[in-house]
């Protein structure tokens, strides 16, 4: 693996929501043949707050059934 990569890999590692950074890291990967990577990289943001959204439907769907059951 390029040194530069496991800067950035290392550098996201710790700054997980730091979207600017994913996007210039999918720059780089673009840049060194890697597209694939590099949109994964681009679509993480989306699929974040998918996730998120999804995680608060499931809760708020199990509360009402919490709910409706007592």
């Amino acid at each position: 693996m390029h040194p530069e990569q496991m800067a950035f890999e290392a550098a996201i590692r710790k700054n997980w929501d730091d979207d600017e950074l994913r996007l210039v890291f999918s720059d780089w990967l673009v840049d060194h043949d890697q597209p694939e990577e590099a949109e994964r990289m681009r679509r993480w943001p989306e699929v974040r707050e998918q996730s998120k959204k999804w995680l608060e439907d499931f809760a708020h769907a199990w509360r009402e059934r919490d709910e409706t059951a007592a």
